[in-house]
């Protein structure tokens, strides 16, 4: 019997995500996370251009090391890795799209993904700086955003702040079913945004808040959201099949630091890497039509 949808991963499918750090001539180990690393912007053209060789064309940049304070003010360094980098890579490989992370816990120095009022993150005022930092990164050259902090609003917002400001063609990848899980702890400890143990459990999304999650996913599709990002991957196959038959806007996943390290805790050797493919072939077959996964250099070498 012919299959009804072709499930074999493609290149084209991976987004990479892609970590940056300040300095020169660095290069670090993420043990946290299996395989992966942070680059200094003069070493991350080098590993971009080793993506484009392995026949990869897309990253998400997410910022490494960065100083924190309480209200994430260094993400507005002009100088920052993630900004500078953007703006290299988009100028040395015009075929690679750019994504950039729009959060503020890599930045916080409270873990949080925005800024406090009291103890809980205060969305308006969250979604302004939100705001300030995308054209920051669009003026970059970034050729989308991707809002994860899961702020009320910020899909519309972010949308209509672009348009206003002449940036109508970049997208909107933004993370609107993020479920609270422990499987983002090898990412929160390896952008060092764990040691407060910040909260993000009263604004993501509960494990058993399923009708929420199909609402937001509604609610980004009349809100100007080009994708609406679902995360964890693997473990949410009923949301990413839910949604796909439900809603015309594309959906990608997002395969946590969590998920990852399920699978390549011993290294990333073929059988690892066999399972991996295998489960994320699941995940198509669920209608995401991309998939960002820290894996996608080992399952882009594996597929040649």
């Amino acid at each position: 019997m012919q299959p009804d949808i072709n499930l074999a991963l493609k290149k084209s499918s991976l987004i990479t995500p892609f970590f940056v750090t300040s300095g020169n001539s660095r290069e670090i180990s993420l043990k946290l996370l299996p395989e992966a690393r942070a680059f200094s912007v003069d070493k991350a053209l080098k590993a971009a251009e080793l993506l484009q060789t392995a026949g990869l064309s897309s990253i998400a940049l997410f910022e490494y090391g960065a100083e924190k304070d309480s209200t994430g003010s260094m993400a507005f360094n002009a100088s920052s890795a993630v900004t500078r980098t953007a703006s290299l890579l988009r100028r040395e490989f015009p075929g690679l799209f750019i994504i950039s992370d729009l959060c503020f816990c890599q930045y916080t120095s409270h873990g949080e993904c925005g800024v406090l009022n009291g103890t809980a993150v205060d969305n308006d005022e969250s979604l302004k700086l939100a705001g300030r930092l995308a054209i920051q990164y669009c003026e970059a050259g970034v050729h989308a955003l991707m809002p994860s902090g899961m702020l009320d609003g910020a899909a519309h917002y972010i949308r209509s702040l672009l348009n206003d400001r002449g940036y109508t063609d970049v997208s909107i990848f933004n993370q609107t079913a993020k479920f609270a899980s422990s499987l983002f702890g090898p990412f929160r400890r390896a952008a060092q945004s764990h040691e407060t143990q910040p909260c993000k459990s009263s604004y993501q999304i509960g494990i058993g808040c399923r009708a929420q999650a199909m609402k937001q996913i509604e609610i980004d599709q009349c809100s100007g959201a080009d994708v609406a990002l679902i995360k964890p991957a693997i473990f949410n196959l009923d949301i990413i099949s839910s949604a796909s038959e439900s809603f015309e806007l594309p959906l990608a996943a997002f395969c946590t630091s969590g998920e990852h390290a399920l699978y390549f805790a011993n290294g990333c050797d073929d059988e690892a890497l066999r399972s991996f493919i295998f489960a994320l072939e699941r995940v198509m077959r669920a209608g995401a039509g991309s998939i960002f996964t820290y894996a996608a250099p080992y399952i882009a070498r594996y597929l040649q």
